[in-house]
């Protein structure tokens, strides 16, 4: 049967004890397999005592993020590292009420709540934590949740208050323009998350306002730590382009900004061409990266017997053993005397004593 969630003006602690009674699942046989029993959950126990808590597909209505809010304050679990909320159908109302719930989580370091669809209502709950001196958080993923420049400007005006220690902003897959994106941009640029390591915002409508502003923002020295600008996919010409790849070459961290094809060296390849670059460097030969070489195509070695499929090739390595070839033995001649007088001749004669041998038996 379905559970009544209490009222908003119930107790919080009555609020969290529904929520959890909600949430928590019996051990129960898997849709897809046949002899698969899903364990049982527990979300209480989950929430006190795991590093994340997991709320993923699930639907989530505002009477239930209240219940969950609640739960963070009467709770506030120290272990808790991690909260997952991502399609979970949660409104404006019910992301709000979790961000503003968040500085009772001590320990909580990223929060994952892309494609809800909350919108610009959410993004104003940020403000709040900016007033209570912000929270420890260093991944913030909110793609895909119909945010627009009003939504991008109420976010970047709160966010050297709200999370200072921000490493990753992940706001791909919504309507942010330019005024939205220069907002951001202006916001890093004043000094505002200077942690920050990646910032998603592609699949938006930006423009190359967002990417001049960006090219100050990095020029100036304000992304120390920047790894990734993901802005491909959006309506930016190649004037913009170049004027953000300028801005990007000799930066300190070696920020690089996806523009489309091809995409940005991975992290691990770029720490072994500045080794390589050093080391030459020291030797006193000019820093040369190595251009990228296909592997040579293998060619099968070519077969004895002419042309055939390549499966039937022969390794080259094989290599024909002798046999030596021993002649059987021979029988031996067939004998010239004649046949003895009891045995039949070769011609079917019979022994001239037969029938009296025959009869005496």
């Amino acid at each position: 049967p379905a559970r009544i969630m209490p009222r908003e003006d119930a107790p919080i602690e009555e609020q969290a004890e529904a929520f959890f009674a909600k949430f928590t699942e019996p051990a129960r046989p898997s849709e897809h397999l046949k002899y698969l029993e899903l364990p049982a959950w527990d979300a209480r126990h989950s929430f006190v005592t795991d590093a994340a808590f997991d709320l993923g597909d699930r639907a989530i209505d505002a009477c239930d993020a209240l219940g969950l809010s609640s739960a963070m304050r009467t709770l506030r679990p120290a272990q808790l590292t991690e909260l997952h909320l991502h399609r979970c159908s949660l409104c404006a109302d019910g992301l709000a009420a979790v961000v503003a719930a968040l500085p009772a989580l001590p320990a909580l370091e990223s929060l994952f709540a892309m494609q809800n669809g909350a919108g610009d209502g959410a993004m104003s709950a940020f403000a709040g934590l900016a007033r209570t001196g912000g929270v420890p958080l260093r991944r913030l993923a909110l793609q895909e949740n119909g945010i627009t420049d009003c939504g991008a400007a109420s976010l970047a005006a709160a966010l050297a208050g709200a999370t200072p220690q921000l490493e990753w902003l992940y706001l791909s897959g919504n309507e942010i323009g330019d005024e939205g994106g220069v907002a951001i941009a202006e916001a890093v640029e004043g000094g505002a998350c200077p942690r920050l390591a990646r910032l998603a915002l592609q699949h938006n409508r930006l423009g190359d306002a967002t990417l001049l502003a960006l090219g100050r923002a990095a020029a100036g020295g304000k992304l120390p730590k920047g790894e990734y600008l993901y802005v491909h996919e959006n309506e930016h010409t190649p004037a913009g382009r170049d004027a953000l790849a300028a801005a990007l070459e000799g930066h300190p961290n070696q920020l690089q900004a996806h523009l489309g094809w091809p995409p940005p060296l991975p992290r691990d390849e770029l720490r072994r061409d500045e080794a390589a670059a050093t080391a030459a460097s020291l030797a006193g030969a000019p820093p040369k990266r190595k251009p990228y070489a296909p592997p040579p195509p293998r060619v099968a070695p070519p077969h004895p017997d002419g042309d055939v499929p390549p499966w039937r090739v022969r390794p080259a390595t094989t290599t024909t053993k002798a046999v030596s070839f021993v002649e059987p033995p021979r029988p031996p001649p067939a004998s010239a005397d004649p046949l003895p007088s009891d045995e039949p001749s070769s011609k079917g004669e019979l022994p001239g004593d037969f029938f009296e041998r025959l009869l005496a038996m």
